[in-house]
């Protein structure tokens, strides 16, 4: 249902944007089309294909439907990975199974409802796409449908990979990050396999890539249902393999040795829940995302940097920079990069601080939680332990981006801008704790009840308006709702005292309010 609503609605106001932007542009769509082209090939590894980019259809093609074929592939393979295993992770597993129901029909059944919801997510999207163009005086209701209906039939391939693979880690968590991370790679390396002869045969293995064969809401393009049968029965036979590894190993078991099973088990044995220890404890079990984060975030930002020579050439030719420094994003073009640069670093942080949101949810639902009242443990304790936890990870994403913003612009001879690099670290810093103490307080408040859906809906929505505010005319409060929007542009100057008092607000009501009631309420349900 969140899918379908914030997606739809997200398709439904971008479309509406992306019109307005066609018809006000000067010279019209063809010209716009022409003159944003040589940009999007320069960042072609972040989406691709673009077709058609002067007609509706083929615009929201390349600006939306690409991008939620992406998350809805990781969306996908997280649901994969926690199929069978969040259950085994639950005990909920032994309820299941003390139906009598078999193992393999029980994985075959949530398999089914799994990919059912998927079809139906994509048929909501494509009646979100095509209200959108129906709307915006360019109606194609089935060419909408049919797109998004290949897009969800093409990753179900992607599922399959997260159920197998959940097969051969003991925790969810790491089966969900590897899902995660082949996926992302996959996406990145078939969106530039087409602009190097070596790599085009990479193309045949991306389920992007056959997704892709049918959009029939680009003009011109039709549908190839070959790519849905070839894609379905993949997605099928990687489902049915780890249904059948899952009905012969033990439950709450893995299939073969498990490095990272021994591991747990034994640590486990040796360590117990000690206030005193509490701190290294947390961090101890996320060590994975104390690598992962940051690296992915470094990655992700060094590979911008890697474009910068590129992009500000392509600028320069079609006079790009001069309409830039009239933005206010600064003066130099190097400047006006880098602020682009910085703008990535708030939805990662947003998406690591969400990723603890559903930790500490995760801790009371699996009974964790009252465990830890179990020891000496004050509510004021555990609030300032997570904080800070999250503060120490979040400083290694910060930190490492800004290195490597530093070292990729020292070897490209770029100039150095050290107070636009500390003003990022000071409200990047802000940003994290004020939405931590809010997140505390919504796991608080709701207490294991769909905590992370509706914290990745207000990112998602936050992230939309900033871009779709300006198209639509929308008042200036609606924009102030957003949590991006009180950050601001750092790199560039620092926000208004409007913006700062809001970050502030949200720190210290967060942690005052988590805490008075925290301490009030019963820590056993």
């Amino acid at each position: 249902m969140t899918w379908l609503i914030a997606g739809g609605l997200a398709m439904y106001f971008e479309a509406v944007a992306i019109a307005a932007e066609l018809r006000d542009f000067p010279g019209g769509s063809k010209a716009l089309a022409f003159s944003i082209m040589p940009t999007i090939e320069a960042l072609r590894i972040i989406r691709w294909p673009a077709d058609r980019l002067d007609t509706l259809g083929g615009y929201l093609a390349y600006h939306n439907i690409t991008l939620f074929t992406f998350f809805l592939a990781l969306y996908l393979g997280i649901q994969g990975s926690r199929l069978i295993r969040s259950l085994e992770e639950r005990r909920d597993i032994d309820f299941l199974l003390a139906t009598g129901l078999a193992r393999a029909r029980a994985a075959w059944i949530r398999a089914a409802a799994t990919i059912c919801a998927l079809l139906l997510i994509s048929l909501g999207l494509g009646l979100g796409t095509a209200f959108a163009l129906e709307i915006s005086g360019e109606p194609d209701a089935m060419g909408s449908i049919i797109t998004l209906l290949a897009a969800g039939i093409c990753i179900v391939p992607f599922f399959g990979l997260g159920f197998l693979l959940s097969q051969y880690f003991a925790s969810t968590r790491v089966a969900s990050g590897t899902t995660s991370l082949i996926i992302v790679i996959i996406y990145v390396v078939g969106n530039i396999s087409g602009k190097y002869e070596w790599l085009r045969w990479f193309e045949y293995l991306s389920p992007f890539s056959y997704a892709n064969r049918s959009r029939p809401v680009v003009p011109g393009f039709g549908v190839d249902y070959l790519s849905w049968i070839g894609m379905s029965i993949i997605g099928l036979v990687l489902v049915a393999i780890a249904v059948r590894i899952f009905a012969h190993r033990d439950v709450n078991s893995v299939a073969g040795p498990s490095l990272h099973s021994r591991t747990s088990q034994k640590g486990r044995r040796s360590r117990e829940i000690k206030p005193s220890t509490l701190t290294i404890d947390m961090l101890w079990r996320q060590r994975i995302g104390l690598f992962a984060w940051p690296m992915a975030t470094t990655i992700f930002i060094s590979v911008f940097m890697s474009m910068m020579p590129g992009v500000i050439d392509i600028w320069a030719k079609f006079d790009f920079i001069e309409q830039f420094s009239l933005s206010g994003f600064g003066e130099s073009v190097e400047e006006q990069y880098l602020a682009m640069v910085y703008e990535i670093l708030p939805p990662f942080l947003a998406g690591y601080v969400i990723s603890q949101s559903s930790i500490w949810n995760a801790e009371y639902v699996q009974g964790r939680f009252h465990l830890l009242f179990s020891t000496p443990l004050s509510w004021t304790s555990l609030l300032l332990r997570r904080i800070l936890v999250v503060m120490v990870i979040s400083q290694t994403m910060i930190l490492f981006s800004i290195g490597a913003v530093v070292i990729s612009s020292e070897i490209q001879g770029s100039p150095q801008y050290n107070l636009g690099a500390f003003r990022v670290w000071a409200m990047s810093s802000l940003f994290v704790l004020a939405f931590a103490a809010t997140n505390a307080l919504l796991v608080l408040l709701l207490r294991g009840r769909n905590v992370t859906q509706i914290l990745s809906v207000y990112i998602g929505a936050a992230w939309l308006v900033g871009f779709m505010a300006p198209y639509l005319d929308w008042p200036d409060w609606i924009v102030r709702l957003s949590i991006f929007d009180a950050f601001g542009h750092p790199f560039v100057d620092w926000p208004s005292s409007t913006n700062f008092s809001v970050i502030i607000g949200m720190i210290l009501v967060g942690i005052t309010a988590t805490l008075i009631l925290g301490n009030r309420m019963s820590k056993v349900d």
